[in-house]
């Protein structure tokens, strides 16, 4: 009997800022453009999984951004587990954050960050970032 491919769940934020002009955060590690996010634990939330992994890679605290409560991007994909190699199902959700001020960001697990100026369309397709970017100027549009 075969077993079934176990699920993980990695959850992010996508995180804007207004000024000096809008733009969204990016971190970079191994020549790769990603968003703060990271695998959740058993026992948390999505929500409370992102903000956890937003402090953790960025310095951002909760209370430095404000999550767009009406906007939640989610995607399950077939993928590779990144610690046994074994084939997986990833779901991963991605909630949208404004900074509230400006904050220093102490990038803690990868090389760099930098803010990229929100200008749709955006050149960065890598999967999964070009759909959350998508759907993200879908949604700020409509507000």
């Amino acid at each position: 009997m075969t077993e079934a491919p176990r699920r993980v769940r990695t959850c992010g934020v996508l995180v804007l800022r207004d000024r000096p002009a809008r733009a969204f955060l990016v971190l970079h590690r191994r020549g790769r453009v990603d968003l703060p996010k990271g695998k959740a634990k058993r026992a948390e939330g999505d929500r409370e999984a992102a903000l956890r992994e937003l402090r953790e890679e960025t310095g951002l605290r909760p209370r430095d951004v404000v999550l767009d409560d009406s906007f939640v991007w989610r995607k399950t994909y077939a993928s590779l587990s990144k610690r046994t190699g074994e084939p997986c199902w990833r779901t991963l959700t991605v909630f949208l954050g404004t900074l509230v001020e400006p904050r220093p960001i102490v990038v803690a697990e990868h090389e760099s960050h930098a803010w990229i100026p929100w200008s749709p369309p955006h050149e960065l397709d890598t999967f999964p970032l070009g759909s959350i970017l998508e759907a993200v100027d879908a949604h700020l549009r409509k507000a």
